[in-house]
């Protein structure tokens, strides 16, 4: 039993190195930061906070066409919750986005016969229009929507039970009227086009087409990058990459059939289970709004598809972010020692992929404070996470930043590790935690 207690000692001090506590320590931290973040913006998204500037999202735009008692209750409504109310100059929902640019998101329309409803005259239901202005897909913009939805359902049910109460007489107006007095259409502003449809369904469609992208982009990266640091940290631990580099091969050839071998693998494995991914899916069952709308031709017409123009897009995007993760993980493979330590050197870049890619999923990077948004912007893989959102809401400025960006770092990174593994310093490099206090051991 001693033996044993011994082994398992050794074991665990040999797990417990500081090459596998700071990861864990570094994505402790990096999670509590994120969630700290996560819930001010989800705080934000569900409506605005008292003292708050002024912004776009907290600002609803309100076209009242009567200007009644009825609509006066309705903004005051709004303005008791804290939202800045803006009264366009326009009766027209898409002069008014044009004149007031990026001031509101959301804009309602009060319509005529609106202030029939305090005083007990109407007899159908008064139809607010709600239009919401999409500039990106994220979780957070679902959530910012259904917020405002609910303010005017809250509002219909205070008026709902005061006529109820007034008007249980002979000779009320219709039950159905009493018990919704405001109903709502929604529309639904992408890339300056209106179509009347909830923008949630919009959101949720291009969700469901471009769920897995993500997940896709994180398997390839992930995959490729550790087949390959893991290739080469085993031959040099080995001994077999110093013969294999005094062959009569050119050294670019023998990189190149690393990275295209580690890439052809990796995207096998990404394929399964994007496969795999998309018949559980399929299984739970699809958001279907065919029965509603035909979301197909308002898609199109919201400029808003998965035509060929994306499709390259998005794999010019995806081929920089994985060429770049081979760069990153032959560096890591060299300055390896060995498989145990690689682990440990492999870290940082998941969490240079790890943040991006949940960052993106929740909220729009475009909307963050820009010091947090410079940092996201400097970390190349975020511009593969962000390509088809920009695509989508026609941010073609940023996209080809974005790719201008990747395509001059994946240039430096190439550059950088040709040089190092063509030298001998591929025999050199090395990242030893526990060197200096081993050499002293050894000296004692």
């Amino acid at each position: 039993m001693a033996k044993f207690w011994t082994l398992l000692k050794k074991e665990i001090r040999d797990i417990l190195s500081p090459q596998t506590i700071i990861p864990i320590v570094i994505i402790v931290v990096l999670f509590l930061v994120m969630g700290s973040f996560m819930s001010g913006i989800i705080e934000e998204a569900g409506g605005p906070t008292e003292g708050a500037e002024v912004t776009a999202k907290n600002t609803i735009a309100i076209i009242d066409i009567e200007k009644t008692e009825s609509s006066n209750y309705f903004i005051e409504a709004f303005k008791s919750i804290g939202y800045n109310i803006l009264i366009p100059n326009t009766n027209d929902p898409a002069e008014a986005y044009n004149i007031h640019k990026n001031e509101f998101e959301v804009l309602m329309v009060l319509p005529e016969g609106f202030g029939d409803i305090l005083s007990g005259k109407g007899e159908e239901s008064a139809v607010i229009d709600i239009y919401s202005d999409i500039k990106s897909f994220s979780l957070m913009t679902m959530i910012g929507g259904m917020a405002i939805n609910e303010i005017v359902n809250s509002i219909s049910s205070s008026i709902s039970q005061s006529l109820i109460r007034e008007n249980l007489v002979p000779g009320a107006p219709d039950f159905a009227f009493l018990y919704n007095p405001i109903s709502t259409v929604e529309y639904t502003r992408v890339n300056d086009k209106i179509e009347q449809v909830p923008g949630m369904f919009v959101v949720n469609m291009v969700s469901s087409q471009t769920v897995f992208i993500p997940l896709v982009i994180f398997v390839i990266i992930i995959f490729s990058a550790n087949t390959l640091a893991a290739s080469v940290t085993g031959e040099k631990a080995d001994k077999t990459l110093e013969t294999l580099l005094t062959t009569p091969v050119k050294r670019i050839n023998i990189l190149i059939a690393k990275i295209v071998g580690a890439s052809l693998i990796s995207i096998a494995y990404a394929v399964v289970f994007m496969l795999s991914m998309g018949g559980m899916m399929g299984g739970m069952g699809e958001f279907d709004v065919s029965d509603t709308v035909n979301m197909t031709e308002i898609m199109e017409n919201l400029g808003i598809s998965f035509n060929a123009t994306a499709y390259i897009v998005l794999g010019i995007s995806l081929f920089l972010s994985i060429i770049i993760g081979l760069a990153f993980a032959i560096l890591t493979g060299i300055l390896a020692e060995d498989l145990k330590k690689l682990n440990g050197l492999i870290m940082p870049m998941m969490i240079l992929l790890m943040v991006p890619y949940l960052i993106s999923m929740f909220v729009d990077i475009n909307t963050l404070p820009m010091a947090f948004r410079i940092i996201m912007y400097i970390i190349p893989f975020t511009h593969t996470f962000t390509a088809v959102g920009n695509l989508f809401t026609s941010n073609f400025l940023l996209l080809g930043i974005g790719l201008g960006y990747q395509l001059i770092f994946l240039i430096f990174s190439v550059i950088f590790v040709t040089r190092i593994f063509g030298s001998d310093k591929i025999f050199t490099l090395k990242v030893n935690f526990g060197m200096k206090k081993k050499s002293k051991e050894v000296k004692e």
